[in-house]
């Protein structure tokens, strides 16, 4: 396993609804993801996205209901999008780069860390996770130590949030660097406690 890979997920209301003449022809949970994407999470409201689109807040309930859902495109189609790197390497340093990558995923959108935190879970996120997982899995990790790694590591993402304008520490650090000094202590944590001692020796 090498490349990242989406499954598409069906979801309900998918077909296009007919619009008025002069309007665009249909509002998809595509063209919806990307409205959300464009309003952001702080500002997501159906009127918000609906504005955006130029859509009834009727039209837009019949594909959506709930302010969730809409969170929920709109993570999704922003962790397709994401440039993820490829699984491989030795493990500690594809843990390390896959969370620096989901880091700078979630700065670029305010608030998204939130809407997670919440537990607003994109089915992407969820695929993305268990590649990840599986990848441990080959490298020597037990199925469960694997899940273990991969929650403590993504966990940390939506713990020491990519929060804009955040105030740095006393030493200096801004919010970025907070967050690759505990990565540090978490993979090295992960090293001793989860990681097989086969392993060990590629961690570094």
């Amino acid at each position: 396993m090498t490349a990242v890979t989406f499954a598409t997920v069906q979801q309900r209301g998918s077909e296009p609804v007919a619009r008025r003449r002069g309007r665009p022809p249909a509002v998809t949970h595509a063209s919806i993801a990307d409205a959300v994407l464009a309003v952001g999470f702080f500002g997501l409201t159906y009127a918000a996205v609906g504005e955006r689109l130029d859509v009834s807040l009727a039209t837009l309930f019949r594909h959506v209901r709930g302010r969730d859902e809409l969170s929920r495109l709109g993570l999704d189609l922003a962790v397709r999008r994401h440039p993820w790197p490829d699984v491989v390497g030795p493990w500690r340093s594809m843990l390390e780069s896959w969370a620096v990558s989901a880091w700078t995923l979630w700065e670029q959108y305010p608030g998204a860390v939130v809407e997670l935190s919440r537990g607003v879970l994109p089915p992407a996120l969820g695929q993305l996770s268990g590649q990840v997982r599986d990848a441990l899995v080959d490298a020597g990790f037990t199925p469960g130590n694997a899940v273990r790694a991969v929650d403590l590591v993504f966990g940390l993402v939506t713990d020491v949030r990519p929060t804009p304008g955040a105030a740095d520490t006393d030493d200096g650090a801004g919010p970025r660097e907070r967050f690759l000094g505990t990565l540090r202590v978490v993979l090295a944590g992960i090293e001793v406690e989860l990681a097989p001692r086969c392993a060990l020796a590629d961690a570094s």
